[in-house]
């Protein structure tokens, strides 16, 4: 038992009820949010309730309570944006207390009050997460010549194999690796990679 240990837990604790408990600036709740840190909050939402949720079943709390307190980071960003006063925001909120009930129950219960909500937090349904809403708008796809990293790829997930290939033999950065050279065969791992063996 380390008792230091405590000071990263109660760090934690207070960053949670800063963000669900102090007041919002008014001329923030006045502006109009932006979609894309809307559109990045949703799906950091459903990222963290399928981890937790996978996380709590295998018995992985730490990694669990990591996925919260990487959540809670992100809230903290957004609470200085127009994003604080749209819906997203307060089920992103509500949610963390829930995820958070079965690890720490009293003050979540007590967080669960404070947001408004009259019965109990243990009494409530445990958040679903939407895959569609978790998955990424785009992934990065690294680019290999000879199994060396010679650039990158930005493209929507689930892009199929072919344009993979097309758009990664036109690269610059691949090009002037290739030029001259023939090329025996192209591996691609879609949404991860693509590696170009020359011989």
């Amino acid at each position: 038992w380390d008792p230091s240990a405590i000071e990263g837990v109660s760090r934690f604790m207070y960053r949670v009820w800063s963000v669900a408990v102090d007041e919002a600036k008014p001329d923030l709740l006045a502006a109009t949010p932006d979609a894309d840190q809307v559109r990045t909050l949703e799906r950091k939402l459903h990222q963290t309730i399928i981890k937790v949720t996978d996380d709590m079943a295998n018995f992985r709390f730490n990694t669990a309570i990591a996925a919260m307190m990487e959540l809670n980071n992100m809230l903290i960003k957004v609470r200085e944006t127009p994003v604080i006063g749209t819906p997203i925001w307060t089920e992103a909120v509500q949610t963390l207390v829930l995820l958070m009930a079965p690890i720490f129950p009293h003050i979540s219960e007590e967080l669960w009050h404070q947001l408004g909500n009259d019965n109990s937090v243990h009494l409530q349904t445990w958040p679903q997460g939407d895959a569609d809403k978790a998955r990424e708008d785009e992934v990065t796809v690294v680019v290999q010549v000879n199994g060396k990293v010679r650039d990158k790829l930005s493209v929507a997930p689930g892009t199929a194999a072919p344009t993979l290939e097309t758009q990664a033999l036109a690269l610059d950065n691949v090009q002037k690796w290739i030029d001259g050279k023939s090329v025996r065969k192209v591996i691609v791992v879609p949404d991860k990679l693509v590696n170009v063996v020359i011989g």
